[in-house]
């Protein structure tokens, strides 16, 4: 068939038109009316594992498959109908999972007879790609702008109730009421632990490699997934060497590793019993961890592409595809490996490679600090306390008070900075979020009039997710307690503080 049209100039061939489609690049071709092709320009070879010649005389169906061609059926017929057609969309086939731009534009003979139609065919995956990246950086930053607000506005309550039902367990020991209270303070740290593990997913900030035991991150993973796991009616059956020694990693990165493995949606779609194994061991200087479940596993053509960015076999709603990517970029970031393994019989395994720590002595909990608390000298030190909510003054002086400590509490940066005008004090305790005066404003102020006391000087915040407090917290470079806290961490950061007076 030779092409022609209606405003093509005699003065133009075929070779030439020809000549110009084989220096774009983008995929050409000519089909008639069967759907076979009659042209197919050079770049069309960079597809395929044969010169583009090859695919004249078939039909689109025999050289890209039936799931291509159907996916282009009615848009072709619509081109012979007299219509220009373009779409857009992803579609899997041999040369991978690719997002394509593709227009029909319908071919006419000298007596305006649709006789065939031209495809062009643009490849936009990066350019598809860059743009969910982009989308999905917007949407994490929204959602740190809206977490760091709910987070502060839950951990100032969160700290009265747990710092109150630590004391209350304290004052009334050896009672019925003080196990009440105990149970009270469980509740309360657990839902410390679960703010936490959020804030620390959703925080951006440099790996903080330490000790940690593969069993406490796991636990905390779970805690996490406890909710969805008990009323989706999975369980989950632990295989940790008991002397593995700890990982050398980010206790808080790899919390949202487990939580990614662990928290496998595809389990719903099988009846019970539905089951997830972890199991751990040592290979010389590195651990081993296996996440494996019983579901219906992943089929062949998906696995290669299960760490792909954006990649997602879940319906629209129910996964961004993020998940496995930013997980094996935080294990490779650790210095090891993460892959999809076969499975031992059904579901899906991964597994993660990571260096063991040299030193396992002072193992870290995820949720708290490295080491044993400290006790503060005996010396009745003297603290100011900076917080616009009465009842978390009030709390943090019940704790200085049972410490020993000598205090005054102030609701407000301008009654704190009246009180430093007056006098010294062996530590400085201020929140950051203050109404008038806030807490970086102050810490800017002593810094000017009293530099000696900056070096005593740690915050107690609910906000350390916010790009404003990030930013102070790091100019600074002083110490911060998150709410909400127990009495050991306020010890931990009161010893930590009370060398710098010694000076």
């Amino acid at each position: 068939m030779r092409p022609t049209g209606r405003q093509m100039p005699e003065s133009i061939t075929w070779a030439q038109v020809r000549n110009v489609f084989d220096s774009m690049p983008i995929r050409v071709t000519l089909l008639d009316r069967d759907h076979r092709f009659r042209y197919a320009n050079a770049e069309n070879s960079k597809i395929l594992d044969h010169p583009a010649d090859a695919m004249l005389g078939r039909t689109l169906a025999e050289v890209f498959g039936e799931e291509y061609f159907a996916s282009a059926q009615p848009h072709a017929e619509r081109a012979l109908a007299g219509e220009t057609v373009e779409w857009d969309g992803w579609i899997e086939h041999g040369f991978g999972r690719r997002y394509l731009r593709r227009i029909a534009v319908p071919l006419r003979d000298a007596a305006d007879a649709v006789v065939g139609y031209f495809g062009f065919v643009q490849d936009l995956t990066d350019l598809r790609e860059t743009q969910q990246a982009l989308q999905q950086s917007e949407r994490m930053a929204a959602f740190g702008s809206l977490l760091a607000g709910v987070a502060h506005e839950l951990n100032n309550p969160l700290s009265i109730v747990l710092g109150n039902a630590l004391l209350l367990a304290e004052e009334l020991e050896g009672s019925a009421l003080a196990e009440r209270a105990k149970r009270v303070q469980a509740a309360a740290e657990r839902c410390g632990r679960i703010v936490r593990s959020f804030l620390a997913m959703a925080r951006q900030r440099e790996i903080e490699m330490r000790p940690a035991a593969v069993r406490s991150l796991a636990d905390a993973a779970l805690e996490l997934l406890a909710y969805s796991m008990r009323t989706s009616g999975v369980t989950v059956e632990y295989g940790i060497a008991p002397d593995l020694p700890a990982l050398m990693c980010d206790p808080d990165q790899m919390i949202q590793v487990l939580t990614n493995l662990l928290a496998r949606q595809a389990l719903e779609e099988r009846p019970q019993p539905r089951r997830v194994r972890l199991t751990a061991r040592a290979e010389g200087d590195w651990a081993q961890i296996e996440v494996a479940d019983n579901g219906p596993g992943i089929a062949d053509p998906v696995r290669s592409h299960v760490f792909d960015p954006f990649f997602t076999t879940k319906p629209v709603g129910a996964g961004t595809g993020v998940g496995l990517a930013v997980s094996r970029g935080i294990v490779e970031a650790h210095g090891g490996s993460m892959t999809l393994a076969p499975p031992d019989g059904e579901g899906a395994r991964f597994v993660i490679r990571l260096p063991l720590a040299r030193d396992s002595a002072h193992l870290s909990d995820p949720n708290g600090a490295v080491g044993t608390p400290q006790t503060v000298t005996p010396v009745a030190p003297t603290a100011l306390v900076v917080d616009d909510e009465p009842d978390i003054g009030e709390l943090l002086a019940e704790m200085l008070r049972k410490l020993g400590y000598r205090f005054e509490v102030k609701v407000s940066g301008e009654a704190a900075q009246e009180a430093l005008r007056a006098r010294d004090y062996d530590v400085v305790l201020c929140d950051l979020r203050l109404p008038g005066l806030d807490g970086p404003a102050l810490y800017d102020w002593m810094t000017e009039h009293r530099p000696h006391l900056c070096a005593r000087t740690a915050f107690i915040t609910a906000d350390t997710l916010s790009a404003s407090s990030r930013h102070f917290v790091a100019r600074a470079g002083r110490p911060v307690l998150e709410k909400p806290f127990v009495p050991a961490e306020l010890r931990r950061l009161l010893a930590q503080l009370l060398p710098a007076r010694k000076g």
